[in-house]
């Protein structure tokens, strides 16, 4: 995504924009004016490489602290813990013109022995198991706690919401949010059932699934306007303190309520388009700004941005 932006910047003369290394020093990779750089893989890493990329660029900037920084690293390390988000979803459920509820979640422990012990009457399947760490993909839809053996540990449990096959990715930049309506997962079957789980990985779903899972259902679900996205957007920003997210949203097929089920940083923005000319108007708005509120003669801006391994969809 950041090749195809660095390319495009190329052709704007009073820009300088640079792809660093992370594992140089960034003193000679400088100065800048503005830099952007995606680090939640490396948050949530073990290998010591990427442990030792975390601290080089952290180094760097707590010693310039005038460079413009889009979005700090410790706003997007609030995006890699899906336990710490569910806090955001919690929050948005406090505003009822919103008309957006919160799933159940539960955290199921590393060394857990009785999930039945964990799961409360109240909590209702299917049910989604996910990593703990919003950046793992694999995931599966069970339909009872004994079912939980086949996932690794510690491991998040969300109520599975029925929402007729469909989702709005929202992907946000800066102070506009851009709706991508997408198939999704079907209607499943409350049923208890021997079938399953259903393990996947939630970039590569699949469109056919066991009928014994499944339920009819009769059209799309009505996703939220326009309106409701823009004030759920500006509240997760303001929660996070970022700029640059996407999130998933999708309609109860019951109830006709929204749920806000997931949350990642700088996601792919597939859909979004002229995304290359917002992303960089974005980013001299940001410098601008700040120059200004320092009362700061605006100069040229020279972008340091690090491509990420991949971006979320």
């Amino acid at each position: 995504l950041l090749e195809d932006f660095g390319e495009y910047v190329k052709g704007n003369g009073s820009i300088q924009c640079v792809r660093i290394d992370p594992k140089k020093d960034l003193e000679e990779q400088g100065p800048f004016d503005l830099i952007f750089m995606k680090m939640t893989q490396y948050m949530v890493s073990d290998n010591n490489k990427d442990s030792a990329k975390l601290s080089n660029v952290k180094s760097y900037l707590s010693k310039h602290k005038d460079v413009v920084q889009v979005d700090s690293l410790e706003s997007q390390a609030k995006t890699v813990d899906r336990l710490s988000l569910n806090a955001v979803f919690q929050h948005l459920n406090r505003h009822p013109e919103l008309n957006v509820f919160c799933p159940q979640i539960l955290l199921i422990p590393e060394r857990c022995t009785d999930y039945k012990a964990l799961v409360p009457d109240s909590f209702s399947f299917p049910a989604i198991c996910k990593s703990v760490t919003a950046c793992g993909h694999d995931m599966g839809i069970i339909w009872s706690v004994d079912q939980l053996d086949r996932f690794e540990k510690p491991a998040v449990l969300q109520e599975y919401i029925n929402h007729n096959a469909t989702i709005a990715k929202i992907y946000v930049l800066g102070s506009e949010s851009f709706i991508v309506s997408r198939k999704s997962f079907p209607n499943f079957s409350e049923k208890v059932t021997k079938t399953g789980p259903l393990i996947f990985n939630s970039q590569e779903w699949k469109t056919e699934y066991p009928p014994e899972l499944t339920v009819d259902y009769a059209g799309k679900a009505e996703l939220p306007s326009k309106q409701i996205i823009d004030k759920i957007s500006c509240i997760i920003s303001e929660l996070l303190g970022l700029t640059l997210f996407g999130y998933d949203i999708i309609t109860d097929a019951k109830t006709g309520k929204y749920a806000v089920i997931d949350i990642n940083y700088f996601p792919g923005y597939t859909g979004v388009k002229d995304f290359n000319d917002k992303l960089l108007k974005h980013f001299l708005l940001m410098f601008k700004s700040k120059m200004m509120r320092e009362g700061d003669t605006v100069s040229n801006c020279s972008c340091l941005l690090y491509t990420s391994d991949a971006a979320d969809d």
